[in-house]
């Protein structure tokens, strides 16, 4: 998501890989095509029927800063309320 100066998403390793990848697919496809402006605590949703995740601004933790794959945009948090 760096290449669109946007930050990276990223969720609980408690969910199935493919659960994992379609919420994130699904959460920046719509970040990059809608760039809306997402705040700490609003919610995303892959669809109507299906939970919440609460949204939580992050800087990069995973790279040094001088790491190619460091974000200088940071991370959004995915978590669930419980």
């Amino acid at each position: 998501m760096k290449a669109f100066g946007l930050p990276d998403a990223v969720t609980l390793n408690t969910m199935s890989p493919k659960e994992a990848a379609a919420l994130l697919n699904t959460f920046n496809y719509y970040h990059v095509g809608e760039r809306p402006l997402f705040k700490n605590g609003e919610t995303f949703s892959i669809q109507q029927d299906a939970p919440d995740f609460i949204l939580t601004g992050l800087q990069d933790f995973r790279y040094e800063e001088e790491h190619p794959f460091y974000n200088p945009f940071g991370l959004w948090n995915l978590g669930t309320s419980k």
